[in-house]
């Protein structure tokens, strides 16, 4: 049988405030399902750190691997499953990564000793790498003027010597153990057009969302009732209410959601499981996860709202700023704000543009929350 490695140790530090970034939900999945999903038929292993990670993950006859405390870094967490691993090549893929599936399958045909590599806008973001032929002659790590577009992106096909090869590898300035140092002289695939992105910030799960929804097909197994406009590419799951509401895809209703009355989705969204969009509630282009609650004359533009999340009556998230330059740290025009688990807020509440709010927090009625710009 043929196996796949996942790594699932990171520490999702840039995710904050949300942790344990594969478990994330969008269009009613965690990332690492739709990883999974692709390694079927495959002995799977995943490598983790943080326990919780086990109770998100469903998936029959699964082994998990923890990380080698003494070995941080991708390559130690690679080098977790050496005495695990039982065929004579094996396959390594992110948990945290959104991609078009063709990659996978380009992957899994190729010859072991293989990596991928992507051309993309921002290099200098990225591993960037040099090629002779189809095969890596350098890597430079995020470089300040990238001599290619050409970037690693994290999906392997190893020989068992990997293994021998990592263990001489020594600790990096960053005081990790880089898989980088073993690629040279590897094949390379290069895909060109085909979907991917290495999901590393919060406001960069509305991508993820948007290019998931253009994947997901259509269907209604909710219950719409009174009278409803649903325009485009519309997903309603299982005992899902809309109620006298406009929609207007591409739109993901999770389960046991309930819409309205007179609550308008404009997509791309995703509104996931036993969440409420209540009565003159407007929701554009957000992420909202499971078990959030705004029920009463709310705004979410451009946002991304954690799990269990309480917005009060009239409280509005704004996401343009007056002067109209970009909104920091998302560096783009519109946003609205990143709102961590279980915050709630009070009436007329307000929240000011490319706001970052840790889970747990309260902002009581009247009061106007922002971050510095």
């Amino acid at each position: 049988m043929k196996e796949v490695v996942v790594l699932a140790a990171g520490l999702s530090k840039r995710m904050r405030p949300f942790e344990l970034k594969p478990t994330i939900r969008i269009a009613g999945k965690t990332i690492i399902d739709r990883i999974l999903e692709s390694w079927k038929g495959y002995r799977i292993y995943i490598i983790y750190r943080d326990e919780r990670i086990k109770d998100y993950i469903k998936t029959e006859g699964i082994k998990f691997i923890e990380q080698i405390d003494d070995m941080p870094g991708t390559a130690g967490a690679i080098y977790s499953a050496k005495d695990h691993v039982k065929g004579e090549s094996f396959f390594v893929i992110s948990a945290d990564h959104v991609l078009d599936p063709e990659i996978f399958r380009k992957i899994q045909s190729s010859e072991p000793d293989t990596i991928v590599v992507k051309r993309v806008n921002n290099p200098e973001k990225y591993g960037v790498v040099m090629l002779n032929n189809n095969r890596v002659v350098d890597i430079v790590e995020k470089p300040t003027n990238p001599k290619t577009n050409l970037v690693n992106i994290g999906i392997y096909h190893f020989s068992k010597r990997i293994f021998n090869q990592i263990s001489k590898i020594e600790m990096s300035t960053r005081g990790e153990y880089e898989i980088t140092d073993v690629l040279i002289d590897k094949n390379a695939i290069v895909v060109d057009n085909e979907f991917w992105m290495d999901v590393a910030y919060p406001w960069e799960l509305l991508e993820a969302t948007k290019y998931i929804l253009s994947r997901e097909p259509e269907r209604n197994h909710g219950e719409l009732i009174g009278h409803n406009t649903i325009i485009g590419k519309v997903i309603i799951e299982e005992n899902a209410q809309i109620i006298n509401s406009t929609i207007e895809g591409p739109v993901y209703i999770g389960k046991n959601v309930k819409i309205g009355p007179y609550s308008y989705i404009r997509g791309p969204a995703s509104i996931e499981e036993d969440s409420e969009i209540g009565v003159g509630t407007t929701v554009k282009n957000s992420l909202v996860m499971q078990g959030t609650k705004a029920k009463h004359l709310n705004y979410i533009g451009d946002s991304v709202i954690g799990k269990h999340v309480n917005l009060g009556a009239g409280s509005v998230i704004a996401n343009l700023r007056f002067d109209e330059k970009n909104i920091l740290p998302m560096n783009t025009r519109k946003f609205g704000a990143v709102i961590g688990d279980n915050c709630k807020t009070g009436v007329n509440s307000m929240i000011m543009p490319g706001s970052i709010i840790p889970s747990n927090t309260i902002i009581y009625p009247g009061q106007i929350y922002k971050n510095d710009q």
